[in-house]
């Protein structure tokens, strides 16, 4: 994670790409921070920066992490 920004201060462009989904560890404290941090996020109507390297040896890339609060999983969309 880098930090977080306005979500009308991420340039339309970036949204050319695929989305992926990013979901917590599995146990009842990670899944309560996540839930906490996905609804702060939409209330603030904020995205979260952050730097991502999909294999070991690929070169990192800036996403930027969308909060969406489905009834019984919050999620972050990765675009």
């Amino acid at each position: 994670m880098l930090g977080f920004c306005k979500e009308s201060e991420v340039p339309r462009h970036h949204f050319m790409q695929g989305v992926d989904v990013i979901l917590p560890i599995r146990g009842a404290k990670n899944e309560r921070a996540f839930a906490a941090m996905v609804t702060m996020m939409i209330e603030t109507k904020k995205v979260m920066l952050a730097k991502i390297m999909e294999r070991k040896n690929a070169d990192p890339k800036l996403v930027s992490l969308y909060p969406y609060n489905q009834k019984k999983r919050p999620l972050l969309y990765m675009v």
